[in-house]
């Protein structure tokens, strides 16, 4: 379930959305923000920068961390996990590549962490508290 409320402030001219979200883990409430209209894009841009360049091998992005929970900060970065179909450090020079750019066109850092599916399916099922905390937050861009 989810509780929608609208804000303004005035300074300077922030407008936001700010959505409470019932965690069925914790019974709890959550503070959740959407990400600015600049950090979407990036991420759009960041996806299909991607798909470009690595084709098939992209499998999957899932933003986590402090964006994805939202109680990041401005001048946060943005945590990528990179599903790629087989493990490469070519593919994840690549990656890195691309997450550079990014910073130096938009002034945004994007800070991708680069794991195939093989091995991302194997530490879920091991239970690591990495993919726990990915898995818990994460939105699939």
């Amino acid at each position: 379930r989810f509780i929608i409320y609208a804000f303004y402030l005035s300074l300077p001219r922030l407008y936001g959305i700010i959505v409470f979200r019932k965690t069925s883990y914790l019974s709890s409430w959550r503070l959740k923000m959407t990400l600015s209209i600049k950090e979407k894009t990036v991420l759009k841009e960041f996806k299909t920068s991607l798909g470009q360049i690595l084709g098939g091998q992209l499998i999957e992005l899932k933003l986590f961390g402090s964006k994805a929970r939202g109680d990041g900060r401005a001048d946060s970065d943005m945590d990528v996990l990179v599903i790629v179909a087989s493990e490469d450090w070519h593919i994840r020079d690549k990656v890195y590549d691309v997450a550079t750019d990014v910073l130096l066109q938009m002034d945004v850092c994007i800070s991708p962490k680069v794991i195939s599916k093989n091995r991302f399916d194997r530490l879920r099922k091991e239970g690591t508290s990495f993919i726990h905390n990915v898995s818990k937050d994460a939105i699939t861009v």
